[in-house]
């Protein structure tokens, strides 16, 4: 290997020598040959003190304009060079291209000074030089580099629009200029020995080797072969075959007369040109190869199979993984085709797809797909009309197998993106589509679907930046794609017997082009949605499939069906989504992200629970939603078992509830220490919820039969909000809902100071929640004292036992009054900013504790002065009249004239507007109108009026509801059917009001 000299050196020289060339007169011919000198501080990186070149000679008005026109070149070839390697080295594919936009134009402007430097100096020695360096310059960067290996993917595949037109236009130039440049060698290999400069200024230069050696005999012939073998690849139609004989770079005396004989000479002459190189065997250029792969290939268009074979099977059989390879296997199965063996075609181009460089890079793959799709689509146009169709779908398979691979993972939409436009580009726009091949159709409707959401995108912009006009007038390009799109698309899927994967395409495509077209349109959305949605469930096999519902979903129905007033029919096709995608995509991140979503906002509200807990169950602990779906997970479990009835059940669920509030309680404390942010306060919600639930199932499974279970139970319920304060002091939330707990549990056993003690506690800390908590305990106790009331009633119950309920009932009565007055004082706080009818609940929660003491004449006088501000509010009325009844049952005692006056004057009235007013809810009436009834007939007994009608109201009633309104009602209701039974009235009794219409008091 020889060694490399010095850069230091190398300069030195190269601007020794220059100098000597810069003051040369213009046209005199150059004692030294600078351009070697200028060709080798491009090699070498040396772009700094190129420009310092170019600014000397441009400076020195005696340069040598040559000169100066090979360091322009020189130049803008290095910046070339160097800005198209900087850019394979960039990150974002928009960064890549801007560089490479500027790397073709300095590409360009070398280009334009090599042909003007040819066309300026016509009989300088160096044109022939600088003609095939032109060559070379199109045949190494211009179509291999720039446009992707153009002429191998003309040749031997399918080339996008700009590689053919790049194709055609240069392999006429790169002929022209080799063969002027090749007669003219022989004219300067002639004449030049004649001169007498020839030895100083030719061969002691190393002009005269350069001339011979380097180019004449290699680099000329060499790219002239390739030159003339591409002109003959070219069609009949092509300027080159229609002018013939009218060139005038190639005489006329040699062209051929037609195309054909043309074609023919072409040929030989690439085979003619490669001859001296296929037989140096010493191979010192290494040529070699690319001379028997290029000749074997002329050969093939010559028909000359088995002299193809001979030069290309020794190339294929060395295994030699390069392009130079790959070119050849595959030009090794057009020569099986041609040669009439079909099958060892298909066979060789299958495996030149495991060849090592299509392996590695996707076009040269891509390439041999071409070669296998033209080969198919030569048989299928052989075949008769009625087989050509099945014909043409089979050519197109090669394609769909590529597609198919997962190894082209994340360049997948690039390779069909490539594919598509190519096939698109290929087929004009009116043309009817209905005879092309189904994956053809699909890639335009695809392609004009991608084209028009970019164009689409991109007046989206515009408008955001004020640029109104440029954005209408780019929508309406849009929609021109766009509907071309939808049409296309549309067309396809009324097809028979499409393929599975193509319809997948087309529905997926159809989607996105109807959206594009009206992106702001719920409804629009909705039916896109829909689209998407029958694509997943219909063909969940396709790879399209799983992006498509996550799109249905994520991108669409998701955000809609969170807005706070929902579009028409998001609701229903949301869940029809999230049918399909747990049933048939469990396991996507999809479904992952919307799992705890789904049963917080849809299934748990429609009481759908079985449905949600499966759903809640399948979220993994590693996601965020994890502790959010296991609290939800265990008040769901709680829910169904609330509703459970049958007792062997209720255990079976309890039980499930109790196991599942056990683990996540656990896992959540286990975690608690690890977790921060957003993931802490899910645990710690989780965890506390948890624990809250395992206090009420400590009540709730084992029901207590008698107030020592009772007692171990709430004991036991209090135990798991040990420590509560402690553990969930930065959790507001956490801490009112033990409070709630605490003090239901202590009114249930009867620890009404602790219960008291709580709710001060909690209306301290937690005011706002307080209110409610306080207000549903007030509730429940309002029944235990009813209870305990009804059960002291009985008259078979022992004087002892009643005068224990009746203590414990105005115990609770007692304390239910304290509680109630706590919660009105702190309504009527100021900075609460209640007016009347917002203490108006808090009113009658202390009357209504009032009444359960007994004390009607203080519950009287805190909301009768309220009737004349609410005079139609029913539930104000109705305990104005609990406290009336009460007062006048009392006087009828000691004054039965004024008592009875006061129960038809002030107490009748008030259940009576409840009767007529009050309307059912559902088909049933609520406990007021119930009541109201109760009171009605009670006051007939105790004033003595009406007592026949009372039997037949009572049975009337039944027809409403055969428990009459429960329990409570029932008793008393047939207690005084069953007095009066003997008087009933003869004369039916107007029925209850109609409940259709019924008015407000």
């Amino acid at each position: 290997m020889k060694t490399r000299p010095s850069i230091t050196r190398f300069i030195g020289i190269s601007l020794l020598c220059l100098s000597a060339c810069v003051s040369q007169a213009h046209g005199q011919v150059s004692n030294l040959d600078p351009t070697m000198l200028i060709e080798g501080l491009r090699k070498e990186g040396m772009g700094e003190l190129l420009k310092h070149l170019i600014t000397k000679l441009q400076a020195d008005p005696k340069s040598d304009p040559v000169v100066l026109k090979h360091v322009l070149i020189n130049q803008h070839l290095l910046d070339y060079s160097q800005k198209w390697a900087r850019a394979a080295k960039l990150p974002d594919a928009a960064a890549i291209e801007a560089l490479r936009k500027e790397a073709r134009a300095d590409f360009d402007q070398s280009l334009t000074d090599r042909r003007d430097l040819i066309a300026k100096y016509p009989k300088h020695d160096l044109r022939p030089l600088w003609q095939t360096d032109l060559a070379e310059q199109l045949f190494d960067d211009y179509l291999r580099k720039i446009n992707q290996n153009a002429a191998e993917f003309y040749e031997l595949g399918v080339p996008t629009a700009e590689q053919r037109e790049a194709f055609e236009k240069s392999a006429v130039e790169m002929f022209e200029q080799l063969s002027d440049a090749d007669r003219r060698f022989f004219d300067l290999i002639g004449e030049m020995p004649r001169r007498p400069d020839h030895v100083a200024r030719v061969i002691n230069t190393g002009m005269w080797d350069r001339i011979t050696k380097q180019y004449n005999e290699l680099r000329t012939p060499y790219f002239l072969a390739y030159g003339a073998f591409y002109v003959a690849l070219l069609p009949d139609s092509n300027p080159y075959y229609r002018n013939l004989g009218k060139n005038s770079v190639i005489p006329a005396a040699v062209q051929g007369k037609t195309p054909t004989e043309e074609r023919a000479r072409l040929l030989g002459i690439a085979v003619e040109k490669l001859q001296k190189f296929l037989d140096d065997k010493n191979d010192m250029n290494n040529v070699l190869r690319p001379s028997q792969s290029l000749a074997g290939r002329a050969k093939l268009q010559q028909g000359k199979i088995n002299e193809a074979t001979d030069l290309l099977d020794p190339i294929i059989n060395a295994n030699t993984t390069d392009l130079v390879d790959l070119v050849s296997r595959v030009a090794r199965g057009y020569a099986y085709e041609k040669a009439g063996q079909p099958d060892q075609a298909l066979a060789a181009l299958t495996a030149a797809q495991t060849q090592g460089l299509a392996r590695q890079e996707l076009p040269f793959r891509l390439l041999v797909v071409d070669a296998t799709h033209l080969l198919l689509l030569s048989r299928a146009m052989a075949q008769p009309a009625d087989k050509r169709a099945q014909g043409l779908t089979t050519a197109y398979e090669p394609y769909q197998q590529l597609f198919a691979d997962p190894a082209l993972g994340a360049a997948l939409p690039i390779v069909k993106a490539y594919v598509f436009k190519r096939w698109e580009s290929s087929i004009p726009p009116g043309r009817d589509l209905k005879d092309e091949p189904a994956l053809v159709v699909a890639a335009i409707g695809e392609t004009s679907e991608q084209a028009g959401q970019e164009m689409a995108m991109r007046a989206g912009d515009l408008a955001n930046a004020g640029n109104t006009a440029e954005a209408e007038k780019l929508t309406k390009e849009a929609h021109v794609k766009l509907e071309r799109s939808v049409k296309v698309n549309t067309d396809l899927l009324a097809r028979p017997n499409l393929s599975n994967s193509i319809k997948a395409q087309a529905m997926f495509n159809l989607a996105h082009a109807r959206y594009f077209l009206d992106p702001g349109d719920d409804g629009v959305g909705v039916k896109v949605a829909g689209i998407l949605v029958d694509l997943a469930e219909q063909l969940p096999d396709q790879a399209l499939a799983e992006t498509a519902i996550d799109r249905a979903i994520t991108g669409l129905l998701f955000p809609m069906h969170i807005r706070p007033q929902r579009p028409p029919g998001v609701s229903e096709m949301y869940e029809r989504a999230m049918k399909v995608l747990l049933t048939k995509y469990p396991t996507t991140e999809t479904a992952d992200n919307q799992r705890f979503y789904y049963a917080n906002s849809v299934l748990v509200p429609a009481q759908r629970y079985a449905e949600a807990v499966s759903a809640l169950r399948a979220v993994h602990n590693a996601h965020a939603d994890y502790y959010p779906a296991q609290r939800l997970l265990v008040e769901t479990d709680q829910v169904i078992f609330r509703a459970a009835k049958e007792r062997e059940e209720r255990k079976k669920l309890g039980n499930a509830v109790v196991m599942d509030a056990t683990r996540v309680r656990d896992e959540a404390e286990r975690d608690m220490g690890a977790a921060a942010g957003d993931r802490l306060v899910a645990v710690r919600q989780a965890a506390g919820w948890s624990r809250l639930i395992l206090a009420d199932m400590a009540v709730e499974l084992d029901p207590a039969t008698n107030e020592k279970e009772a007692d171990a139970n709430i004991e036991k319920a209090l135990k798991y909000l040990d420590g509560f304060d402690r553990d969930f002091n930065a959790d507001p939330e956490l801490i009112s809902m033990m409070l709630e707990r605490r003090i239901v549990f202590h009114f249930k056993v009867d620890k009404l100071a602790d219960a008291t003690a709580e709710a001060k506690r909690m209306m301290d800390a937690f005011p706002d929640q307080a209110a409610g908590v306080i207000n549903a305990v007030l509730t429940d106790v309002d029944r235990q004292i009813e209870d305990l009331n009804g059960r002291a009633a009985n008259p078979v119950i022992a004087d002892f036992d009643r005068k224990r309920l009746l203590e414990l009932a105005q115990k609770k009565s007692v304390a239910e009054t304290e509680l109630a007055t706590l919660l009105r004082t702190w309504a009527a706080d100021p900075k609460r900013g209640k007016d009347a009818e917002g203490l108006l609940p808090f009113d009658l929660i202390l009357a209504r504790a009032k009444l359960n003491t007994g004390d009607a004449k203080g519950a009287l006088e805190i909301i009768e002065p309220l009737m004349g501000k609410f005079p139609q509010n029913g539930e104000l009325i109705n305990a104005v009249g609990e406290a009336r009844f009460i007062i006048a049952k009392e006087l009828i005692k000691t004054d039965k004239a004024q008592g009875t006056a006061m129960m038809n004057d002030k107490v009748a009235p008030l259940f009576n507007s409840i009767i007529t007013g009050v309307p059912a809810e559902n088909g049933k009436y609520p406990d007021i109108w119930w009541n109201a009834w109760m009171r009605r007939l009670q006051i007939s007994d105790l004033v003595q009026h009406g007592l026949e009608d009372i039997p037949l109201k009572v049975r009337q009633l039944e027809g409403v509801d055969t428990n009459l309104g429960g329990d409570r009602y029932k008793t008393e209701l047939s207690r005084l059917r069953a007095k009066y039974a003997g008087l009933e009235a003869t004369v039916a009794a107007p029925p209850p009001p109609k409940t259709d219409k019924p008015k407000n008091p």
